[in-house]
């Protein structure tokens, strides 16, 4: 941007007409800028100030020259590196400078500038994307506090109005899992009651078997309240093993 600003200054002042020059062409210290105009011979037709000094024969276009001058008369001379554009037409040369540190200063004013933009534009980002992140993540978090009211036996499926589309089909999973698992402990609570009511018969039997045992006395009457108690056993661990197996198969058939 500031070679722009020195080569648009030159663009406008080769064609100018110095011969009716009667103010300064740069007066605003805030333009930051020195002019040198010359003619065709190579003579200075105008200088905006003394401070700086740019050789006559300076390459056309962008170049760093350094100005030497004795602006006090004192005998120090001052070293300016400048940027310089010249520019050069058929009855002129213009040449519009600027000092190289002055143009660092600017450039750093202006990168701080935009640096504090940029952090402001940064900070506001990160805000939105806090934000977008804490309202996308809402669904999670209606699901912890969901499963986190629930009981161990509350196996109904669980509802989210706003669940994204990305949410739908983990909670469809979960759903039919919780499902499953209440099938499961169905079929698990119908065998304890079945089981239940298979054995209650078998279980009164052995124990009047057992109790006519105790009354039995010794001979023949004992043996045979013996076998029958040993028979009524025997069955009791037939119907305990078709029931096991029972249970074997619905877990296999639930797991299915």
């Amino acid at each position: 941007l500031l070679d722009y600003q020195l080569e648009q200054v030159a663009r406008v002042l080769i064609d100018h007409d110095f011969n009716r020059l009667n103010v300064p062409l740069v007066d605003d210290p805030a333009a930051h800028l020195d002019i040198q105009v010359l003619d065709r011979e190579g003579r200075r037709i105008y200088r905006s100030g003394n401070e700086v000094d740019v050789p006559v024969d300076a390459p056309l276009g962008f170049s760093r020259q350094i100005s030497r001058t004795d602006p006090d008369e004192d005998g120090v001379i001052d070293e300016v590196m400048l940027r310089v554009f010249t520019l050069r037409s058929e009855f002129r040369t213009v040449q519009v400078m600027q000092p190289w540190t002055l143009r660092q200063e600017l450039a750093w004013e202006a990168g701080a500038r935009l640096f504090l933009v940029a952090m402001a534009a940064l900070a506001g980002l990160v805000l939105v994307a806090l934000a977008s992140v804490h309202g996308a993540l809402k669904p999670l978090r209606q699901l912890h506090d969901e499963l986190g009211q629930r009981g161990a036996d509350s196996l109904a499926p669980i509802v989210l109005t706003d669940a994204p589309t990305d949410l739908q089909r983990p909670l469809l999973a979960l759903n039919g899992l919780l499902a499953r698992l209440d099938d499961s402990l169905q079929a698990h609570r119908h065998f304890i009651a079945d089981a239940a009511h298979q054995l209650r018969t078998p279980l009164a039997a052995v124990r009047l078997q057992s109790d006519n045992l105790a009354r039995t006395p010794e001979g023949p009457g004992r043996e045979q309240a013996q076998l029958r108690l040993s028979q009524g056993l025997e069955r009791l661990q037939r119907l305990l093993e078709q029931l096991l197996a029972l249970a074997r198969l619905e877990h296999r058939d639930t797991a299915t």
